[in-house]
C-alpha cells in the first residue's frame, strides 16, 4: 500500500460552465455541477479499461479501481480541472463549509471500524486562469 497525503479527484462532469459553488449546510447538485462526494465516488469506482496485451498481441479489458485503506489525519482534495487537450474543467462543484465531510464510505470496507471519519473545510486554493498561465487565489 501506497501512503498518500492528497488525492487528485477527477471530475464526473465534463461540462463546461461556472468555478466554484460554495454551499453553507448540505451538497446540493445542480443541473450543471456535482458534489464533492460525487467527485470521490469517480474515484473510487471500477472503470473498465482496454489495452494491447504484449504477450498475446489481442485487445485486452478489465477493470481498474483504486482503494483507501487507511484515512489520513489531514486530508487534501485536488480538483483535476485540465483535460488531456489542455482544456479547463469549470465544472461547478459544492461542497460544505458548516458540515464535516464524513469520508468512511470511501475507506475500504471494514477499515474503519464503528467510528466516522469527519473532515472541516481548512482552506481553498483556486485557480483562475489557462493551462499556462493564470493566478492562484487562496
Amino acid at each position: 500500500f501506497d501512503p498518500f497525503y492528497d488525492l487528485s479527484l477527477p471530475l464526473p462532469n465534463e461540462s463546461l460552465g461556472c468555478s466554484l459553488r460554495r454551499n453553507i449546510h448540505r451538497h446540493i447538485r445542480s443541473a450543471d455541477g456535482c458534489t464533492l462526494s460525487d467527485c470521490l465516488h469517480s474515484l473510487v469506482n471500477d472503470e473498465e479499461v482496454s489495452s494491447d496485451c504484449s504477450w498475446c498481441k489481442k485487445r485486452q479489458s478489465c477493470k481498474r479501481s483504486l482503494r483507501v485503506e487507511r484515512a489520513p489525519k489531514i486530508l487534501v482534495l485536488h480538483l483535476k480541472r485540465f483535460n488531456n487537450s489542455r482544456r479547463k474543467k469549470n465544472t461547478l462543484v459544492s461542497f460544505p463549509l458548516l458540515a464535516p465531510l464524513e469520508f468512511s464510505r470511501f475507506i475500504s470496507s471494514g477499515n474503519t471500524g464503528s467510528k466516522s471519519l469527519l473532515y472541516d473545510l481548512f482552506a481553498i486554493c483556486h485557480h483562475t486562469g489557462r493551462t499556462n498561465s493564470g493566478h492562484y487565489v487562496a
